[in-house]
């Protein structure tokens, strides 16, 4: 009798699940079998100053690029002191202002008293200049007159006389006379050009005096000091505000947000460590390999890979640390070593599980 359909239909379904579980099977990796933890590069972030953790404002998972805030600590001293430099400042302008307009009205009334005094030495030179040329024309005429010319004349108001005619020789006292007046004029012009050369060099002096000043008024007036107390306070404000960025915790590196190891309200110290980074494009797994086992994971091996929800991928072995560390064995609960392997992925990208999955790592031996 034959065999109903339905039987003969079950028995060929059978026969191909054995024979692709026959393959699957012949495909396995049959190496050692080892586990991993998932890893990524990871970039810690620490607290630059003391404070106390004033709000996270990203979440833990997020991705994150340099620059972006993460999170903000206060520092209530460092407010106190913002706000009392930032008094200081402006006690310092209102000074430094009062001290500039008693410096500007100082400054006008000493140049008004000095190019008043300018001026009227400026008079005097040119008063006293007029008196030398005067002097010495009344010298120059009476020497006309010594030299027996026949006529001379001196007209300026103050002679001793307004005009002479000599029509011959003159007499040996009027000689004498003329020589006398000579000698006179001559010191009269001589003091009028050193009364001219004082105004001159009292005019100079003026000038520089008044060239320098303002400079002179402003350190009397406590200008310059005004000036530098605010520039110390400014440069102080700017130290405060620039600790003050600081209290604004950013990304140092590209990433994902691990878990924060403090929380709003923690207080935390220069150096704490806040969080991590991860970098998903930079994943590795850690393979605890024991050291028996270890001549199967030589640099390049190939290894097959079994991710949270038997996913199966595969990976490269890519460096092997040169210590090995003690550990117990489950297997035969003896105490052995382990031997830390690096795997890198090849082939298809890994799937995106959490960082510090355990992933199944095999050798095969067909290799």
């Amino acid at each position: 009798m034959p065999a109903p359909p339905r039987r003969i239909f079950a028995f060929a379904v059978s026969a191909l699940l054995l024979g692709v579980a026959a393959a699957v099977w012949l495909e396995l990796p049959s190496g050692p079998l080892c586990h991993a933890i998932l890893t990524a590069r990871t970039t810690h972030v620490t607290a630059s100053r003391a404070g106390r953790i004033a709000e996270v404002t990203v979440e833990e998972g997020s991705e994150v690029r340099i620059g972006d805030p993460i999170m903000r600590i206060h520092d209530e001293s460092l407010g106190h002191a913002i706000l009392a430099k930032k008094r200081e400042i402006a006690s310092l302008e209102s000074k430094l202002q009062q001290s500039l307009a008693s410096a500007e009205l100082e400054l006008n009334w000493r140049l008004r008293t000095l190019e008043s005094e300018i001026c009227d030495i400026q008079l005097r030179s040119a008063s006293f200049l007029k008196e030398k040329y005067n002097f010495e024309l009344q010298r120059s005429m009476l020497g006309d007159v010594l030299a027996g010319r026949d006529f001379a004349m001196i007209d300026d108001g103050n002679s001793l006389f307004d005009s002479m005619v000599v029509n011959n020789k003159i007499s040996s006292s009027q000689r004498m006379a003329t020589v006398l007046e000579m000698e006179l004029v001559a010191n009269a012009a001589e003091v009028s050009s050193a009364q001219v050369e004082i105004c001159e060099l009292r005019q100079k002096q003026l000038l520089g005096l008044k060239e320098s000043l303002p400079l002179h008024i402003r350190k009397t007036q406590g200008v310059d000091v005004a000036e530098a107390e605010l520039a110390r306070a400014e440069a102080e404000l700017d130290q405060l505000l620039a600790q003050e960025t600081e209290l604004t915790i950013v990304s140092p590196a590209i990433g994902r947000v691990g878990v924060f190891k403090c929380r709003s309200g923690d207080q935390v110290d220069p150096g704490t460590a806040l969080v991590e980074l991860l970098d998903d494009s930079k994943r590795y797994l850690v393979v605890y390999v024991p050291s028996k086992n270890i001549p199967s994971f030589e640099l390049g091996t190939k290894v097959q890979l079994t991710f949270p929800g038997n996913a199966f991928y595969s990976g490269v072995v890519s460096s092997v640390a040169p210590q090995a560390k003690p550990c117990l064995i489950a297997e035969n609960s003896t105490e052995d070593t382990t031997v830390l392997v690096q795997v890198e992925q090849t082939g298809h990208v890994w799937p995106n599980v959490p960082i510090g999955s355990q992933v199944m790592v095999r050798v095969s031996e067909k290799q």
